[in-house]
């Protein structure tokens, strides 16, 4: 970056600020040619931040924000993530970015508020799509139909389930079926860690295993489908939320597409939220 003339660039990734994407609004052209907008992304999984200030501070001025779901309304379900506005030193700044950030998040927070349960919004026909999917892969018989989907588990997923049920019981004093807010990640071992929605009332961070691994809700027996899952990182799979975002929703009812999309995608809102915010706090030299 410090050889080109990249006006802004927003990083991405968890807290611990092991950064892995980069976006960008200007053309990489030599520092003494202007160039116009235009957004790019690359991997750089090694990269810290501390190195980052060190190569790129006497050319940029850095930001760093912290972002969550719950911040663009989705409550419901969890994926923190910091991103870090590298904007260069030639740049006017019009607002500064976290002062903005809080201004429009407040407002959107105050919009919208989910749970959970909000994301459980397949119709019958998906779930069954998705079982028979399923079905296929692990060598199950398909029961056409059948709501209830634990006769697909494997054995190690109905452990785990059997030993976070036994946790939760313990803890809270009720069934986990009675909290329709509850769910479990089974693609962990229970053994060494609880991922569920108990503590935080969040779906658990999505990670690159969501794909194969199942988002199980006790109180309807079945997991979330694909297609949930996109949604519950707020990318539009559902008529309804699509037309109120002024979209096409995505196209997901085959299971198999759904799933090429899960795990390591980004959150929709954070990211949309993210750009507008970084473009609209600078302007630069013609």
């Amino acid at each position: 970056m410090k050889r080109y003339a990249v006006k802004l660039a927003i990083l991405e990734n968890t807290p611990d600020a092991c950064l892995h994407f980069i976006f960008s609004c200007s053309r990489c052209t030599p520092l003494q040619k202007p160039c116009p907008f235009l957004n790019f992304h690359c991997l750089a999984q090694d990269l810290q931040l501390d190195r980052l200030r060190l190569l790129l501070e006497d050319v940029y001025n850095i930001w760093q924000l912290w972002n969550d779901l719950e911040d663009v309304g989705h409550s419901g379900a969890a994926r923190p993530r910091t991103y870090v506005i590298f904007a260069r030193k030639d740049a006017r700044v019009l607002r500064q970015p976290t002062d903005l950030y809080k201004q429009v998040t407040d407002h959107l927070k105050g919009l919208l508020s989910t749970e959970p349960k909000d994301y459980l919004t397949a119709s019958p026909l998906e779930v069954d799509l998705e079982a028979a999917e399923v079905c296929r892969i692990r060598k199950v018989a398909h029961r056409p139909g059948r709501a209830d989907l634990s006769y697909i588990l494997t054995d190690r997923e109905k452990r785990a389930i059997s030993i976070l049920s036994q946790e939760y019981v313990r803890r809270f004093k009720e069934l986990p079926e009675s909290n329709s807010n509850l769910c479990f990640f089974l693609g962990d071992d229970p053994q060494w860690s609880y991922t569920w929605s108990a503590i935080s009332n969040k779906i658990p961070t999505l990670r690159r295993n969501a794909a194969s691994s199942k988002m199980w809700f006790p109180s309807v027996r079945r997991w979330l489908t694909q297609a949930e899952t996109l949604g519950a990182m707020s990318i539009p799979v559902r008529w309804a939320v699509a037309n109120e975002m002024g979209l096409q929703p995505v196209p997901v009812k085959d299971p198999k597409r759904a799933a090429s999309l899960v795990g390591n995608a980004m959150a929709f809102s954070c990211v949309g939220v993210i750009q507008m915010i970084s473009l609209s706090c600078f302007s630069f030299p013609e």
